[in-house]
């Protein structure tokens, strides 16, 4: 596991290349990375196996072989809009900032009658708002 792996005839250079403009700048950013990683293999030819997989059903079942786990619509934010999206980059590049220091009481919040502290926390803290 050396490198990436190359879908057939593309150069190297032009396997990452981005067809529309990268706005927020992280695929730019991160390109010599992933061009430069040497322990890291994608077997494109596997996620596309899966990809397909993920959309057919078991056929002792019919049940669906993935499905989504429910929303946990206490502590989230969620109206099926692009402000959920907003909220969960706002939750995630908040993560770790509520961390106390080492042997200091967790930071907490009441919250619809629960204490929470950590990641829960952070999350309804951020609905509450």
């Amino acid at each position: 596991m050396s490198q990436f792996a190359q879908p057939q005839n593309s150069p190297p250079d032009k396997r990452y290349d981005l067809a529309q403009p990268d706005a927020l700048g992280v695929l730019t950013s991160t390109r010599e990375v992933v061009l430069r990683a040497s322990s890291v293999h994608i077997k494109h030819a596997r996620i596309e196996q899966l990809a397909q997989q993920l959309t057919i059903a078991q056929p002792a079942t019919g049940a669906p072989f993935f499905t989504v786990p429910p929303w946990p619509a206490h502590y989230h934010f969620f109206d099926g809009s692009e402000r959920t999206v907003n909220w969960l980059l706002l939750l995630d590049a908040l993560n770790f900032c509520f961390w106390g220091e080492k042997d200091q009481p967790r930071w907490q919040i009441a919250y619809q009658g629960e204490v929470l502290n950590g990641y829960w926390a952070e999350a309804a803290s951020l609905r509450r708002a």
